[in-house]
């Protein structure tokens, strides 16, 4: 008979006798550029990987955006569209609107297991408070911006007072804030 190893990580956890990641992790390609206009939509397709806000939603029946990537379907809740399609409701008065800022970053989203993390125009990644100043690691790139060859660096600080807020720089070699495409980011928060 083989022998049967159990393999722990940092906190002992294990799942079938294989290690699980000491840590849950956020990875996404992020593409912004410009714009800072606030924009409305209450019918029609999302955008998958832009952010979007549960704005109004009252009178509305039926209304669910839990299926294109929102975590419920409260009144002041950011989300990053997983989907095109969501189900808007009815209302004889009024419409569900949500809104989205056209110049946040569109986020191609690669792995998600921290849980709701979304983008706002200003550079600014937050989420429901799953960041903690101890325990969050940030990864940073340098990389070709836009296929030529102006290197953005990314720099990061974390809020250590609501543990829901990354704020981060794009600048081209000369010091001056740029757009970008496809800038890779990784955020990490350990167990």
């Amino acid at each position: 008979m083989g022998t049967k190893y159990i393999v722990n990580n940092l906190s002992g956890q294990t799942i079938n006798n294989q290690q699980l990641q000491p840590y849950k992790v956020f990875t996404a390609l992020l593409t912004q550029s410009g714009g800072k206009d606030y924009l409305n939509l209450s019918e029609g397709e999302l955008t998958i990987g832009v952010t979007y806000l549960i704005y109004d939603l009252e009178g509305v029946v039926g209304a669910d955006f839990t299926n294109v990537g929102a975590p419920n379907n409260n009144v002041g809740t950011y989300f990053v569209a997983t989907g095109t399609t969501p189900i808007w409701g009815t209302n004889p008065l009024g419409f569900a609107i949500l809104f989205y800022n056209e110049g946040a970053p569109v986020a191609t989203v690669l792995e998600n297991t921290i849980g709701n993390v979304w983008f706002t125009f200003g550079f600014a990644i937050q989420s429901d408070n799953l960041f903690n100043t101890a325990k969050t690691f940030l990864n940073t790139f340098n990389f070709f911006n836009n296929g030529n060859d102006t290197v953005s660096i990314l720099t990061a600080n974390i809020d250590d007072k609501t543990f829901s807020y990354i704020g981060y720089d794009i600048f081209d070699l000369q010091g001056v804030p740029t757009f970008f495409t496809n800038l890779p980011i990784e955020i990490r928060v350990y167990n």
